[in-house]
């Protein structure tokens, strides 16, 4: 009789926080989503592990299959300047972000993979709003948003990534020194 007791009110505690769950307020519901959200980044970004889309298809496109020599970033800029805004920017450079990463030797990995297959790559030094420093390897930089998206499934096919790659903004080429 107590096993049925304990199952019974198992049973009702989940069926009462799945109603509260139901019942949350949508901003209670976003902050939880968004800390889900960061956690995953948090873990890739320890683990050391890129992501990229499943989907499949043939190669990149050849405007990409060129690529420039990566320019040499000075101090990290804020992680925010990557995020795209809507509608999208006039004239932007935009690349697909292909891993975040606490250690800087990890990018270094991943670049020089994504070399190999001569496509063009920007490693970025970043500052999240929390003060922590990231690597982040993309690549890019594209033309247009439409030309990046293009690119994700065969890059994401060529490098075997299983999840979709973000697009992002690449900050402009710093300018030479006069």
């Amino acid at each position: 009789m107590a096993k049925f007791g304990f199952l019974f009110t198992l049973a009702l505690f989940g069926a009462l926080m799945f109603v509260a769950g139901l019942l949350a307020p949508p901003s209670f519901r976003t902050s939880i989503q968004d800390g889900a959200a960061r956690a995953k980044s948090e873990l890739t970004a320890l683990t050391g592990l890129g992501v990229g889309p499943a989907s499949a298809a043939a190669t990149p496109p050849a405007a990409a299959a060129t690529a420039p020599p990566e320019a040499v970033q000075a101090d990290p800029i804020a992680s925010e300047a990557l995020l795209i805004a809507s509608p999208l920017p006039d004239h932007a450079r935009f690349g697909l972000q292909l891993g975040q990463f606490a250690n800087p030797e990890q990018a270094k990995e991943l670049a020089a993979r994504i070399k190999t297959l001569k496509l063009p790559t920007a490693t970025l030094d970043i500052v999240d709003q929390a003060g922590k420093r990231w690597t982040v390897v993309a690549a890019g930089p594209y033309a247009s948003a439409d030309e990046a998206r293009a690119a994700r499934v065969p890059l994401a096919r060529e490098l075997g990534f299983t999840e979709p790659t973000p697009l992002i903004l690449l900050p402009a080429p710093p300018k030479p020194n006069a």
